[in-house]
């Protein structure tokens, strides 16, 4: 008996080495000179797909049955592409890692048209993109964020080719009459042009935390020198002028909505003419109060008595001051577009999932389990949800009780 019970013994300890073998051989990390997505853009993947932000490149081509465009040179590609210039282009730089452009939805990799067509233009996550008609372009940053790959691909997805290496956290603003304009910088931020047929870089903003760009103007933050000041200024592409629009304390920030930004400045929220580009006072916050978000015309602000005592308020030039509701603690956890997903910790509840598009409030608890349904973007009336892998699109609200829309 006891031989038995010292064979079972040494029976069950192969068989728990051989499952742990099997364990660290899943487990085992991608190449380490890949580009990957970094630590923030890990999260900002999750929070839209958790199954494919999880995968390794290699990983999510196997799993997509990705075929790579084909890889010619930078002239070859921009020989078969119209003239671009920067009004045709729109990005992702501030609000969204989503993108709604004619109809279709971009995202870090793919490109869905809301009918289950979906279609990969990388294998690697992209944390900003640019796109017009004819072209996408986006930066491949590495794991160490040293050094990022600008790439440019045809809107088909047909062919595509890289256009520089720039320094840690680059981004593509646009492509201008043979110049590809673009941020670099490891700890500071600089403003680059490269001029495709030369390969000829020039740095046309030295120090810039870029906001956005609307056609031929770029809007970027920028320290000024022997202060806690930071300017927020305009650089012009006819003109190659810099103009300085409106100075803030380093505690203050630029929010956009909808191409138009505002900044919070000694309990005042002011909006900056896009015409003009001059600061006009536009809602005026109590005082214990902070902003948070601008949608839609809506100024949505966090109101603090004391650490557990908090509440949300929304104030527009066309409404008065109402609080959306209390909450002993709360954070925006998502930018979905034209709405956002906030999160509250609500005393005595937990945490609640709340969808806002400026207007109403929609409550609805925590989805855990089951993730058929998942907002991720909201445009021109279009709600685009996650169905399993697959991105769709709807006009009206999509939650977990909807029936599943699958092929």
């Amino acid at each position: 008996m006891k031989k038995i019970i010292c064979l079972m013994m040494v029976l069950l300890m192969a068989i728990s080495a051989l499952a742990g073998c099997q364990t660290k051989e899943k487990s085992s990390t991608p190449d380490e000179g890949s580009f990957e997505a970094t630590q923030d853009e890990a999260v900002d993947v999750a929070t839209q797909d958790e199954a494919v932000a999880a995968a390794t490149p290699h990983e999510v081509a196997e799993n997509d049955d990705f075929i790579a465009p084909e890889t010619v040179d930078v002239k070859e590609l921009m020989a078969d592409l119209p003239e671009l210039n920067a009004e045709g282009f729109v990005s992702n730089y501030f609000n969204s890692s989503m993108l709604y452009y004619n109809g279709l939805l971009y995202d870090g990799r793919k490109i869905y048209d809301g009918k289950g067509n979906d279609k990969m233009y990388s294998d690697e996550h992209a944390r900003r993109i640019a796109i017009n008609n004819s072209v996408i372009i986006y930066a491949l940053t590495d794991k160490d964020r040293e050094e990022s790959e600008i790439w440019a691909v045809l809107s088909d997805c047909s062919r595509r080719a890289k256009l520089t290496l720039a320094k840690g956290y680059a981004a593509p603003l646009f492509i201008d009459h043979g110049l590809l304009y673009y941020t670099e910088g490891v700890s500071q931020q600089s403003i680059n042009t490269l001029d495709i047929n030369t390969g000829e870089i020039t740095q046309i903003v030295p120090n810039g935390n870029v906001i956005m760009n609307i056609g031929k103007k770029v809007y970027f933050n920028t320290k000024l020198d022997g202060t806690d000041d930071v300017a927020l200024c305009c650089y012009n592409l006819d003109t190659k002028e810099q103009k300085e629009i409106y100075r803030t304390t380093g505690s203050d920030r630029v929010i956009v909505d909808h191409n138009v930004m505002y900044v919070e400045n000694n309990g005042a929220v002011y909006r900056i003419d896009p015409q003009t580009d001059s600061a006009v006072e536009y809602v005026q916050l109590p005082a214990e109060a902070w902003i948070f978000i601008v949608i839609n015309g809506t100024v949505v602000y966090e109101e603090a008595t004391d650490w557990l005592d908090h509440s949300l308020w929304a104030v527009s030039d066309t409404q008065q001051a109402h609080k959306l509701f209390d909450t002993s603690k709360s954070h925006f956890c998502s930018n979905l577009g034209d709405a956002y997903y906030l999160d509250a910790n609500v005393e005595d509840v937990g945490i609640i999932n709340y969808y806002y598009d400026g207007t109403e409030v929609k409550e609805h608890p925590q989805v855990t389990g089951d993730k058929e349904h998942i907002l991720v973007h909201v445009k021109d009336g279009k709600y685009f949800y996650r169905d399993g892998k697959t991105i769709l699109m709807s006009t009206e609200y999509v939650d977990e009780d909807i029936i599943s829309h699958k092929k």
